[in-house]
Order: structure tokens, then C-alpha cells, then sequence
């Protein structure tokens, strides 16, 4: 598996992203479940993380995630030049960081998941809740999980990409251990199960992941069995070091 090295990259704790991060004053992000899962009444069914994947939206979905962990007190927002955003996610290049960040603010906040104003040269965003309802953002007490900042720090918001992102925030709602059926987790998620299985795949091959399987009867299987994927999440450190040649 390939390593991600800590230095000039912008990772660690005294990376751009770092120090940023330092200023929460915690160690994780705490997300409601509602952003990752179907959610009842009127309006798009689908959860906000599915309109993520399905539109394509990885940096929108990295802006999003690293907004969340720097606004961490009332009144939930954060003030930043789109070159402080552009440098910290290494999003674009110093010719697009403006634009960049802003198209995908907007589309953000098209979506319900923040407000914005500009001042000056820097743009305020203020959290709404999670689920897209356009809610005033309230920290949660229940019904949440955590993305460690080890998820920007130790270089996952670089090397994962965007199925398994997604699939990262999916796993750790649903705890250390969890069943997730590809076809059911699409309905469930509102995204295809080819990207279920995309992300899955690669959280495994990462290391993040542990799968044990497990034969069970089953009536309407044509070998009277069918096979059950259990998968374990593992702690969000560092990815492994390449091995010397």
C-alpha cells in the first residue's frame, strides 16, 4: 500500500490543515447521522452525503467535513480567505484557489448546508444542520459520530477518494462493527452499490477496514447458503510507510 510521507505535503500536526485544526481545541468532528442516512419527510429523500457523491462534489464534501471541525463553538462559524482553504485541503492550484473555493461554497450553501457573507476579501460560513433542512446548527448530543482529525492530519482526506470517503463517514455512523449488504446500503444511502462496493474495497485494501465472512442458511439461495460480510473498523491512523527497496 502506498504511504503518505509527513512533511513539505501539508500534513501533521504543524501542516496549514494542522494549524487549523489546533485552533478547535478537540480531536474529532461530531456529525449527525442524518448527513450520511435516509431521512423522513418532505423534499429530496436522499441524505446530504449522497448528493455529494452523486454530483461529484469531493472538494464541496472536504470543505464541508474541515468547516465542521474549525467552527466548534458559537456561533458555529468560520472566517477564512479561499487561499487558506485552497492551501490547507490542496485543492487547485494558486491561478484557481479563488474560484475553486468559491463555486463550491455556493454549491454548498445551494444545498442547505451553510450560510454565507463576504467580508472583505474572506468569506463567513456559518454551519446549518446537518441533514439539509436549513436548520440553525445546535452542537448534537445524540445520534452522532466522530471523524477523528486524524482524517486530515495523517493524510486520509488526500489519499482516500471520493467512494471511499464516503464510505469512511457511512462506517464510522454505524460503529466498529456493522453488516452493510451492498444492494440494501444503497437504499439505505441513497448511493449506487457498485460505489458501496468501490468504497468498501478500497478502505479494506487501505488497511481501515477488516471483513470476516460468515455462511448462513438461506431459503431462497440456489446452494441453500448465503455469505455474510461483517466489517470492523479499525483505528484512523497514519497509512502504512512504503517498504525500502
Amino acid at each position: 500500500m502506498p504511504g503518505v510521507p509527513t512533511g513539505s505535503d501539508g500534513l501533521g500536526a504543524r501542516s496549514p490543515v494542522g494549524r487549523l485544526l489546533a485552533r478547535s481545541g478537540r480531536e474529532f468532528v461530531p456529525l449527525r447521522r442524518s448527513f450520511v442516512g435516509r431521512r423522513e419527510g418532505p423534499g429530496d429523500p436522499r441524505p446530504p452525503l449522497a448528493r455529494f457523491v452523486t454530483g461529484r462534489r469531493e472538494h464541496a464534501l472536504d470543505l464541508l467535513l474541515l468547516a465542521h471541525a474549525l467552527a466548534s463553538a458559537p456561533p458555529w462559524d468560520v472566517t477564512e480567505y479561499a487561499e487558506t482553504w485552497a492551501r490547507a485541503l490542496v485543492i487547485g492550484s494558486p491561478d484557481t484557489y479563488a474560484p475553486v473555493i468559491s463555486e463550491n461554497w455556493s454549491w454548498i450553501e445551494s444545498e442547505g448546508l451553510v450560510t454565507s457573507e463576504r467580508r472583505n476579501r474572506r468569506r463567513v460560513i456559518t454551519l446549518l444542520i446537518e441533514d439539509g433542512t436549513t436548520d440553525p446548527y445546535q452542537r448534537p448530543t445524540r445520534d452522532f459520530f466522530k471523524l477523528p482529525h486524524a482524517y486530515w492530519t495523517a493524510g486520509w482526506q488526500k489519499e482516500l477518494d471520493l467512494p471511499a470517503k464516503a464510505l469512511l463517514l457511512i462506517a464510522l455512523s454505524r460503529g466498529t462493527q456493522f453488516l452493510l449488504p451492498a444492494r440494501q446500503g444503497a437504499d439505505w444511502y441513497g448511493i449506487s452499490h457498485d460505489t458501496i462496493k468501490r468504497g468498501l474495497r478500497t478502505l479494506k485494501d487501505h488497511d481501515l477496514l477488516e471483513v470476516s465472512r460468515k455462511r448462513k442458511p438461506a431459503v431462497n439461495s440456489p446452494t441453500g447458503f448465503k455469505i455474510e460480510h461483517r466489517y470492523t473498523m479499525r483505528p484512523l491512523g497514519p497509512p502504512a510507510a512504503p517498504l525500502a527497496d
